[in-house]
């Protein structure tokens, strides 16, 4: 019982820290053409330097 006490405490304090933390800096999930684009990278080399043109400039 307290093994499970403990377990839902821990997720409780990583969704109260986690959350506002990502909304902070900035993490989001992928959408699905990212998704996508990152699958194509990471399976074909060639990929990558289109990935690399394609990228945005921070700010």
């Amino acid at each position: 019982m307290r093994f499970f006490v403990g377990a839902l405490a821990l997720a409780v304090i990583c969704v109260l820290f986690g959350s506002p933390a990502a909304f902070v800096l900035g993490w989001s999930p992928l959408s699905a053409g990212d998704r996508q684009k990152a699958s194509s990278v990471a399976a074909k080399p060639e990929a990558r330097a289109e990935a690399q043109t394609e990228r945005k400039p921070a700010g």
